[in-house]
């Protein structure tokens, strides 16, 4: 496991080490137990990475049915788009296992933005590379066979 929560972090493992360390200072360790929600759609505006441990990724339909749409285990993460400013209407996300979970807020992650404007350039930059790929994996995708 990396030492910093912010390495499992693909946004971020690119960042020179010195811009990681000052992420990491604003990262929230925090333990939940089997079954404790982490994120719900009331308190969302946060980057839940798993520490150690495992949670679950869900919606609740209209009749409180629970729809899995992701299961998160030690190094995995959820949020990415909610740091960004996404809205969550419908996520919950809950420790399956007790859990160590690095939350990074929103409004911490944007002071350290507004502090450094060069982090944001990286990021939108890195944001950039990805969505790259990701349309050239779906132009793969949408290939005829």
């Amino acid at each position: 496991m990396a030492d910093l929560c912010v390495d499992l972090v693909p946004l971020f493992t690119a960042l020179p080490q010195d811009e990681k360390i000052k992420l990491e200072r604003l990262v929230q360790h925090q333990n939940y137990q089997k079954g404790e929600i982490v994120i719900d759609p009331t308190v969302s505006a946060n980057l839940v990475i798993v520490a150690h441990g495992s949670t679950k990724l869900y919606t609740l339909d209209e009749t409180g049915h629970e729809d899995v749409l992701q299961v998160l285990h030690t190094g995995d993460y959820v949020g990415e788009d909610w740091l960004f400013g996404q809205v969550n209407t419908h996520s919950y996300v809950e420790a399956t296992d007790n859990s160590e979970i690095c939350l990074l807020r929103r409004q911490d992650f944007l002071k350290l933005i507004h502090q450094q404007p060069e982090l944001s350039i990286r990021l939108l930059e890195l944001s950039m590379t990805k969505i790259s790929a990701m349309q050239k994996q779906i132009q793969l995708l949408t290939l005829p066979k």
